[in-house]
């Protein structure tokens, strides 16, 4: 249930987008929320303190209310060697919705590692000290994650090769058209913006490919493919 609710609070409240594509996004910060609040039912009580102090400080609006009550539930714990499982998790989830809504400092790839430095600590502890179900399952979708990686990174790879020179091959045909609108041959120049417009339109289409999935779902990726789009 806690878990549950860690995955509702951080697809309502947060708006963090690391590719840009909503549904994509979505999934990523409620499974995000749901895995660190029951990871945290099993990490070392520090990293709760960690995590609940890096998001009372960063996180924004309202939602510093509740790290800062996590912030504080983690100290008592700690200094009273307590280990209630429920408590950790709650605490964790604050956590991780707080993470996920950092306004501070405003730089986003500074702000991305605050909340590395406050959840992956979490993850880190708590999940190994999971049953050895529980490790598998992580570890079989940490394998996905790491597949569906290195086929986006491949195939925007690919992609910015075969748009470069799309890109070029286009600049190019325009440059030229233009250097002939004040001819006679109009015609000319004519048929070379369609050309250019034509690699351009290539680029856009092999932008919607299929195999440009996994690249879509990738986080820092997805982003730069969306921009060459956009450039071309």
């Amino acid at each position: 249930m806690l878990a549950a609710g860690a995955a509702l609070a951080a697809a309502i409240v947060s708006d963090a987008a690391p590719t840009g594509t909503p549904v994509v996004d979505l999934v990523y910060r409620s499974g995000l929320a749901a895995l660190v609040t029951v990871a945290a039912s099993r990490a070392h009580r520090w990293t709760l303190v960690l995590g609940g102090a890096l998001t009372a400080i960063g996180a924004g609006g309202w939602v510093r209310l509740p790290c800062a009550v996590a912030l504080a539930t983690a100290v008592v714990l700690l200094a009273t060697h307590q280990r209630e499982r429920a408590v950790r998790a709650a605490a964790g989830g604050a956590i991780a919705v707080g993470a996920l809504s950092l306004t501070w400092p405003s730089a986003s790839l500074v702000t991305a590692g605050i909340a590395a430095v406050a959840v992956v600590p979490i993850l880190w502890t708590g999940v190994r000290r999971f049953h050895h179900r529980g490790r598998t399952a992580v570890g079989a979708l940490a394998a996905a994650l790491l597949v569906v990686a290195v086929a986006g990174v491949a195939g925007a790879a690919a992609f910015a090769l075969g748009a470069a020179d799309d890109v070029r091959a286009g600049v190019r045909e325009a440059t030229a058209a233009a250097g002939q609108l004040g001819s006679a041959d109009a015609t000319e120049a004519s048929t070379r913006f369609a050309a250019a417009g034509e690699r351009f339109r290539s680029v856009d289409r092999t932008g919607d490919s299929w195999w440009l999935l996994p690249a879509r779902a990738v986080p820092v990726v997805a982003p730069h493919l969306r921009l060459a789009r956009d450039a071309a």
